[in-house]
């Protein structure tokens, strides 16, 4: 296999472009030559955030050359494919591995597609869960298996999916069962304690799909059709109520009642009285609060004398307030979807058990833009006025990223949706006109994409019969 810097020598102009587009950190700093862009190439971290950002087919591929142990030897997209076993065709493999080999994860020459080692390295000790090699024959296995009972065959089926590992616990009742598949060598022993499924065996367990079915496309969204203008509607009537919500907090803070705390933030119990005035849940409260404390709209202040300070608006909050409802609540979505702190996470408790508080340094989420921009990219890439199903939404997201944490993915949608609910980008599950301006950092076009949205202000009254007057 060539080294990086003779494959990055070998590349045409074009071909270095698409490099650098599809893995830009590889430009942060700009490299002052190929010697040092083949270096940072190979730098664990950048290899790792190039694999983090493959969809569930490429990943797959690479992981398939891994399996193949495609580093000695090149692999033909045609051996990848049958191996993975559908239903992806050859051509929809050799796409997956030629764009491998555009982001120099893979090297595709005269004797097909190898894995860089760096990239083998990336991949971990169990890569798709699987254990490292035996040596067993595939007769050797399979009449093996042949002998093992349920109890035995259950057993092995729980390290299939991976990790190989499995730990007996002293005394335990399966100690005997697991005796006898290390004799079959359908396990292997790593200690007293610990044994470890040989990769040749898994595989044969795993059956025609060893990775799991290879789907060269994301899933679709299961869509409805709101219409432009009902979505546009209800969105601008939300994004109004959150901004009337961000002003009444405003008024709150103005009063001196919000304490703050001496490890930062708002303490709960604050909160909750915040809520009940609000109206909506602590969720949503400490939403509206970490929007004005992003925005410099509060900050907290403590006496000459010592003791606890208080939260109180800041000269910014004359502005907010001066401006336009439109204006003002274009600055808050758009502090919002580059906001670097999860809010759903005001009340709960962090690993050590401490709550944590709006405000407080434990709401730290550095990928919350990017995770913001994938759940709302979704949406607008889908005709106006069409909302998703948010199950199918997660199976998409999931299949785009497959490594960015998949346990915790639901709970992340649901809480973006809800919030670009909550401050109108989203209406009945559809995008709205100004969340897509929202989306693209233009303030003022989603200010007035807001404004018309808005029904014409009307200024008269209706005195009827009855003395009553209707406005």
């Amino acid at each position: 296999m060539p080294s990086t810097l003779d494959w990055l020598r070998d590349r045409t102009d074009a071909e270095l472009a698409a490099l650098l587009a599809a893995r830009p950190d590889l430009l942060l700093p700009a490299p002052g030559d190929l010697s040092a862009l083949a270096r940072r190439m190979e730098a664990p971290a950048t290899v790792r955030r190039a694999i983090q950002q493959l969809d569930a087919f490429a990943l797959q591929a690479l992981q398939a050359l891994l399996v193949l142990d495609a580093v000695r030897h090149g692999e033909s997209a045609g051996s990848v494919a049958h191996f993975l076993g559908g239903p992806a065709s050859d051509d929809e493999v050799a796409g997956a591995l030629d764009r491998l080999h555009t982001m120099g994860l893979v090297r595709r020459g005269g004797d097909g597609y190898r894995i860089t080692p760096a990239a083998r390295d990336a991949l971990g000790h169990y890569p798709a869960g699987l254990g490292p090699p035996s040596g067993l024959t595939a007769d050797q296995i399979a009449a093996a298996l042949k002998s093992v009972d349920g109890g035995q065959s259950a057993l092995l089926h729980r390290l299939v999916p991976g990790p190989p590992i499995g730990m007996i616990e002293p005394g335990s009742a399966h100690t005997a069962a697991i005796a006898t598949l290390v004799d079959a060598g359908l396990l292997s022993r790593i200690d007293d304690a610990t044994v470890q499924l040989p990769r040749e065996v898994a595989l044969a367990l795993r059956g025609d799909h060893p990775l799991g079915p290879a789907l060269p496309a994301a899933p679709p969204l299961r869509t409805t059709d709101r219409t432009a203008g009902t979505v546009d509607a209800g969105a601008a009537g939300q994004a109004l109520a959150a901004h009337a919500r961000a002003t009444r907090l405003l008024d709150l803070f103005g009063l001196g009642a919000v304490p703050a705390l001496k490890a930062g933030g708002i303490g709960i119990l604050a909160l909750r009285r915040l809520a009940k005035d609000l109206g909506i849940d602590e969720h949503l409260t400490g939403l509206h609060v970490e929007l004005l404390g992003l925005t410099g709209l509060i900050a907290p202040v403590v006496p000459r004398s010592g003791g606890a300070g208080t939260w109180i608006p800041t000269q910014a909050a004359d502005t907010f307030l001066a401006s336009s409802e439109e204006a003002g609540w274009a600055l808050l979505a758009d502090a919002w979807l580059q906001m670097r702190r999860d809010p759903s996470r005001v009340g709960s408790r962090d690993v050590t058990d401490k709550v944590c508080n709006a405000l407080s340094v434990e709401l730290d989420w550095r990928t919350g833009p990017v995770e913001r921009h994938r759940v709302l990219g979704e949406l607008a890439a889908l005709v106006p006025g069409t909302a998703a199903d948010p199950d199918s939404l997660v199976d998409r997201l999931a299949f785009r990223a497959p490594l960015r944490d998949p346990s915790a993915l639901a709970e992340r949608v649901t809480a973006v949706l809800t919030e670009a609910t909550e401050l109108g980008l989203v209406a009945f599950g559809a995008l709205a006109g100004a969340g897509r301006a929202v989306l693209d950092h233009d303030v003022e076009g989603a200010a007035a994409a807001l404004q018309r949205a808005l029904p014409d202000p009307i200024d008269t009254l209706l005195v009827q019969a009855a003395m009553t007057v209707l406005a």
